[in-house]
């Protein structure tokens, strides 16, 4: 995750520090000199690093990570900290009967400078997460535009078809429970026209169908086995943010000769959602033209909508393949 340490504010803050500093010291000491300015440089510096650990504090107090009864005395004892450090400097500057007869004045500047620090920061972050935010929804329209190409291939579409019109003459009432499946899959998926987020059971649920039709579809060629722990139903996620993977990792598994298997595994409470698939390498691909698009698109929504509260890792346990995916919720 990453962390958020007000750079601008931190980079603007001295520039403005400095001319405040500098006709501040005019005006109390007019033999002042440009020999003067590397000791003030040290100085802004130091306030800086203190206004940022401060800031800090502040946002630790604000998420709830640290009780109120330790901020106050840390907020205090870095102001008085600050406070020490200017009268020192200002001492050099102004010589030490000046320094202490404004001392106040030095507290009330190192008030306004860690004032003026955090507002100035402030101002610049949420300029920062609105740009970010623009890019980010620019950013997601384009991928949604080109998911919407990749829900559901047309080869699946067309395979499923033919495998209920072979299966009629067979058994019908097997030919009929594909049937309901593959029509419950097109129903959610013109059923999440224009929503933005739907709940876990939904999509367990479209995932579940998906599988089954594949199983009965790809027979003895493939065992496919479907895990689900839901403990917290109503945790949403948005669409199809799952079964590309899921579409990926089988298609991936299956070989020319030899039998391969998928086992996914779906596990999610209030604090975490956990995707794991393990599948077969085959030695001979089914799918030469196997291509990784569907795994880089759902890295790209997992960035924008989870940024720093997920992982998505692949790797290799005894001859599988196995993709695991956590977010943080």
């Amino acid at each position: 995750m990453k962390k958020d340490y007000n750079l601008p504010g931190l980079l603007f803050l001295p520039m403005y520090a400095l001319l405040m500093a500098t006709f501040l010291t005019l005006w109390l000491n007019p033999a002042f000199s440009l020999k003067h300015l590397a000791l003030i440089s040290v100085w802004l510096l130091v306030l800086a690093v203190t206004s940022f650990f401060a800031q800090q504090l502040l946002k630790k107090q604000a998420t709830a990570k640290m009780r109120i009864f330790l901020f106050i005395p840390a907020a205090i004892l870095i102001l008085i900290l600050s406070w020490v450090i200017t009268l020192r400097i200002s001492s050099g500057l102004l010589g030490s009967s000046m320094a202490w007869s404004n001392k106040w004045t030095s507290l009330a500047f190192v008030i306004v400078y860690f004032a003026g620090d955090y507002t100035i920061s402030l101002i610049l972050n949420r300029y920062k997460n609105k740009v970010s935010n623009i890019d980010n929804r620019l950013s997601m329209k384009d991928m949604e535009l080109d998911f919407m190409k990749t829900q559901l291939n047309p080869h699946f579409l067309f395979n499923s078809l033919n495998n209920v019109a072979a299966t009629i003459m067979v058994n019908r009432d097997l030919a009929l429970d594909y049937t309901y499946k593959l029509s419950d899959m097109l129903r959610y998926q013109l059923g999440i026209s224009g929503r933005e987020i739907v709940e876990i059971t939904e999509e367990e649920s479209f995932i579940r169908n998906y599988l089954d039709v594949e199983k009965l579809r790809l027979g003895d060629r493939c065992t496919i086995e479907f895990i689900a722990d839901m403990q917290s139903p109503k945790i949403t996620l948005p669409p199809f943010l799952l079964h590309p993977l899921i579409e990926q990792s089988l298609r991936q598994s299956q070989g020319l000769n030899g039998r391969s298997s998928i086992l996914v595994k779906l596990t999610a409470n209030t604090a975490r959602l956990n995707l794991n698939i393990s599948f077969s390498n085959p030695a001979s691909p089914a799918h030469a033209d196997f291509s990784s698009r569907g795994f880089e698109m759902v890295s790209k929504r997992l960035e924008l909508l989870y940024p720093g509260r997920h992982s998505l890792n692949t790797g290799k346990n005894k001859g599988s393949s196995v993709i695991d995916l956590v977010i943080e919720l």
